[in-house]
């Protein structure tokens, strides 16, 4: 086995690479064992009093549990087979408050406090390729990291593969990726968050170079409706194209938003002074907002029903790919690549 991709659904629900396989923690005085998807769930009794953290491994039924057997004595666990067997791997890494299994056997990384959840220019990032027993500590001391804060990461199917998800004093959230295990980290997008009413979470995909970041909020509509923005990124995580659900109480799917009536078209691209959104058939009003390659808005129009284009200026940006993205209300209905050249060039 050289590599074993995982799913993580949820805190207390979690996967391994078992095809159906589902864990809950805690499940009585043990973790529930699904095989077929969550439908049913079986008890393995596992003596402890409470579950602090718990995430399941890259090989077919290994999970990993941080609990108490004591009231206060915090213990690192490996738990195989299901949750038959039970080892004691460690008994003193209470101090990492975050961790995450890697993309190996044995792969276990984790945020080293007292730097976590504190501005400052350095973060202490664990790593362990024995299960736990024993971790290597690497303190980040650069500008890339400096002044972030609520830290979390996941680790992609590729050795070595690590997304750091962290939020800065201008309430934004900055998307960092490493290729060498948390040694070193490049920045790849940037977007502003909402502080009231929305939560974000992160997470790798199974396939190299796929990310998420699920967006919940309360909708606008009446009677209130919580609405999931997922942002899908293909190319570890500089880009991203967004999906749009909206669950209300009588919930049994996810159903696809209503699609944009007409067509929309973008020229000239490559361009080296304006941009011109054509509309065709679309009654909405609508905004058009230009990004940076980080994510970072520069420019917003609106669109007003029945004007039948756009136009924005890009002479005086730089040279490079833009995003174009149109907007209605809390919902993205299109997005398009745009190219702007020097003239001549």
């Amino acid at each position: 086995l050289t590599s074993c991709p995982k799913k993580r659904l949820h805190y207390k629900i979690f996967g391994d690479s078992t095809q159906g396989v589902l864990f809950q923690s805690p499940f009585g005085a043990g973790i529930g064992v699904s095989y077929d998807y969550g439908v049913n769930f079986e008890d393995r009794t596992i003596p402890i009093i409470s579950d602090l953290w718990s995430s399941g491994g890259c090989v077919k039924g290994e999970l990993y549990l941080e609990g108490e057997i004591n009231i206060g004595e915090d213990l690192l666990f490996y738990v195989t087979n299901y949750g038959d067997s039970l080892t004691l791997m460690n008994n003193h890494c209470d101090s990492l408050i975050i961790r995450e299994p890697g993309s190996l056997p044995g792969e276990l990384y984790g945020i080293q406090w007292p730097y976590y959840g504190i501005m400052s220019d350095t973060l202490g990032l664990a790593f362990s390729d024995d299960y736990g027993q024993t971790f290597t500590l690497n303190y980040l001391d650069t500008s890339i990291v400096a002044n972030l804060d609520n830290h979390t990461f996941s680790s992609g199917p590729e050795p070595g593969e690590l997304y750091l998800a962290a939020r800065d004093y201008y309430a934004q959230y900055h998307i960092l990726y490493s290729i060498d295990r948390g040694n070193t980290f490049e920045e790849k997008y940037v977007f502003p968050f909402e502080p009231i009413g929305y939560h974000y979470s992160f997470v790798a995909g199974r396939l190299p170079g796929t990310f998420y970041i699920f967006e919940q909020s309360l909708c606008s509509s009446v009677p209130i409706h919580n609405c999931i923005t997922i942002y899908f990124s293909r190319d570890y995580g500089a880009t991203y194209t967004a999906y749009f659900h909206e669950l209300d109480s009588t919930y049994t799917g996810v159903p696809e938003p209503p699609p944009l009536e007409g067509t929309f078209s973008v020229y000239p691209n490559p361009t080296t002074d304006k941009l011109k959104v054509e509309f065709k058939g679309v009654s909405e009003d609508c905004d058009v907002e230009l990004l940076d390659p980080m994510g970072k808005l520069i420019t917003k129009k609106p669109r007003l029903p029945g004007e039948r284009s756009v136009v924005i200026t890009v002479g005086t940006l730089p040279k490079g790919v833009y995003i174009l993205r149109i907007r209605h209300g809390d919902r993205i209905i299109g997005m398009e690549k745009v190219v702007v050249t020097i003239a001549g060039k």
